[in-house]
């Protein structure tokens, strides 16, 4: 394995990163492969990519121990499209990274990814859905940590009034969503 890696190191055609444990194939590589797929093959492999992106997330995005594997996860995000997958854990990789941004102090990647999942998610699975309310929150939470805080406070009020008709008033998600708010109007 190692001694083919090597050969096809030296054509340029993969990289080995021993460090991180990773290959990288090349664009044109990819390309090359992707074009030879089917259709029906092409939506199996970002199915399995989805996959492996769901096994491979830690699911602790406030736990900096995490951080290394969330870091690697976010290089395969957009490229997998896994933003858009119609799937209930795929949506927790994409909520555990917009967590993890924003921790990390990346607050700028972690609203453009909450902006891209809330837009997506509205549509489907939709609005009231229960990781659509949750990434409304965190987008909330991001624009006001960034200074938008009349456009937290939209977000947050429609993500409030959402969260007590689906969840009721007692709920976790309705009294988080409530001090978001309260946090808005300070």
């Amino acid at each position: 394995f190692h001694r083919a890696v090597r050969q096809v190191g030296h054509h340029a055609l993969l990289r080995a990163d021993p460090g991180h444990e990773t290959l990288t194939e090349h664009r044109l590589v990819q390309a090359v492969l992707r074009e030879r797929l089917s259709a029906e093959d092409q939506a199996e492999m970002v199915r399995l990519v989805w996959k492996l992106l769901i096994v491979a997330n830690p699911g602790r995005p406030d736990d900096p121990n995490s951080w290394g594997m969330l870091s690697n996860i976010n290089r395969h995000l957009r490229p997998s499209g896994i933003i858009q997958a119609d799937d209930r854990a795929a949506r927790s990789v994409v909520l555990d990274q917009i967590r993890f941004l924003f921790n990390g102090g990346d607050q700028r990647s972690s609203r453009e990814l909450a902006e891209e999942a809330v837009s997506s998610w509205r549509k489907s699975p939709g609005a009231s859905d229960e990781q659509t309310l949750i990434a409304c929150r965190f987008l909330g939470i991001v624009r006001r940590e960034l200074g938008l805080v009349e456009e937290a406070r939209l977000i947050d009020e429609d993500t409030l009034e959402r969260a007590r008709a689906v969840f009721g008033e007692q709920h976790e998600h309705t009294l988080v969503t409530a001090n978001s708010d309260a946090c808005d109007l300070r």
